[in-house]
């Protein structure tokens, strides 16, 4: 068990950092970076005295930690071409502010309940105000800082980049268990919050036009309302029957038509399905080149326009959009095999708190648990299209959530 640290202000200013890390998405790549290095900045001036605190790892941190060193160590050896070693090598080791991030993070949610008094303080009323944002943009056409609806799917917030749907999914187990934690409603007016937050998250997503997203998000919400609903299904069929009409009021061709898509060059119809799979191919050719170590971090975008590795006319982009075509490409055969067992291990842990819920439905603590967990596995569903791994958005998304998890795993075992 951590100690806690003394909750005066500047522990304050550590959980509003170690927050605002996640929820300043929307502001840009160098602010999400700002309150992570702020964040680890803090966090040692506040533990200087006992540093050991940092070094008191589990199971899973020590696994992560080997996985980094591995990182290191295969890119190191990866390459001999001068430029993309030393931008492999330079991603590599910056990768080690989320293992940083993940430790602070974790140790900090063990050692108070102060980090969700904050988030619920403070971030809930923000993430209201993105969905809140998004809505506005599109009924009016434009949301709160005149940035113009594109006409199929809504950006909100992020303005060209569409990610507004991932950062909504991304984020809402910490606002549901920031709520769930809180002891600031009743159990009718927390459960009433819980449903608006679902219910208007969905929307968010849906109108969003980020098609994978959209779908992980109906199991992941139809799964926190039968483990709340469990009881009523009155209320799980009234809120499927609401959000089932969104569709036909306005069907999201985003969504639902655009599995097909026209090239400038040549004006051919090509499918989306297509695109992943030339992307696959690409990255299993590099994979069987080098199997074991792989061609090292960030590697796939520098190396994918090689015809050797090249696969049909979409086989080439920044990353090959899936996290675990991504490890075999770039980390090989070993890299994703140590990844896996960090996901065995989350999952062993995520199976035995299940358990301990069902024999205790009554107890938050447990039920925030497996609002997270399944929020996490199904982001690591296998096959399914995703960010590229070794990015700080991708990175602050996945970290945190963990780090919660098991932060809140450690408060209370």
């Amino acid at each position: 068990m951590v100690q806690s640290a003394p909750l005066n202000k500047n522990y304050q200013i550590l959980l509003f950092s170690l927050l605002a890390t996640q929820f300043s998405i929307f502001l840009g790549t160098a602010v999400v970076n700002f309150f992570l290095i702020l964040s680890i900045i803090i966090f040692f001036l506040l533990y200087k005295k006992k540093l050991s605190i940092f070094f008191e790892f589990d199971k899973f941190t020590k696994i992560l930690l080997f996985f980094y060193l591995y990182l290191i160590i295969s890119t190191v050896f990866s390459t001999n071409e001068a430029e993309v070693y030393k931008y492999s090598i330079i991603k590599t080791i910056f990768f080690v502010k989320f293992i940083f991030y993940f430790i602070i993070l974790k140790k900090s949610v063990q050692a108070s309940n102060k980090f969700f008094d904050i988030s619920f303080k403070f971030f809930v009323p923000i993430f209201f105000l993105v969905l809140l944002d998004a809505l506005i943009q599109y009924l009016i056409g434009y949301n709160l800082f005149g940035i113009k609806f594109q006409g199929t799917r809504l950006s909100g917030l992020f303005g060209d980049e569409w990610i507004l749907g991932s950062y909504i999914y991304h984020l809402i187990p910490l606002i549901l268990v920031s709520i769930i934690i809180s002891n600031k409603f009743s159990l009718i007016n927390k459960n009433f919050i819980i449903f608006l937050t679902i219910f208007l998250s969905f929307i968010v997503i849906y109108l969003s036009g980020e098609r994978t997203t959209f779908f992980i998000s109906i199991i992941y919400f139809l799964s926190i309302l039968f483990i709340l609903l469990r009881k009523n299904l009155f209320f799980i069929i009234t809120i499927l029957l609401i959000s089932i009409s969104v569709f036909f009021i306005d069907s999201n061709e985003r969504i639902f038509k655009s599995f097909k898509f026209k090239t400038e060059n040549d004006g051919k119809i090509h499918s989306t399905f297509k695109v992943y799979e030339d992307l696959y191919s690409t990255s299993l050719k590099m994979f069987d080149e080098k199997k074991l170590f792989g061609h090292g971090v960030q590697t796939f975008k520098k190396k994918c326009m090689n015809e050797k590795y090249l696969s049909g006319r979409f086989g080439c982009s920044s990353h090959p959009h899936n996290y675990y075509f991504q490890l075999l490409a770039e980390n090989g055969i070993i890299g994703l095999t140590i990844f896996s067992l960090l996901i065995f291990i989350f999952l062993k842990d995520f199976y035995f708190c299940f358990i301990k819920w069902f024999k205790n439905m009554k107890d938050k603590i447990y039920l925030a648990k497996i609002i997270l967990a399944i929020n996490i596995f199904l982001s690591f569903i296998p096959f399914i299209p995703t960010g590229n791994f070794f990015s700080s958005i991708t990175g602050v998304f996945i970290f945190s959530k963990i780090a919660i998890y098991f932060g809140i795993n450690s408060t209370q075992e």
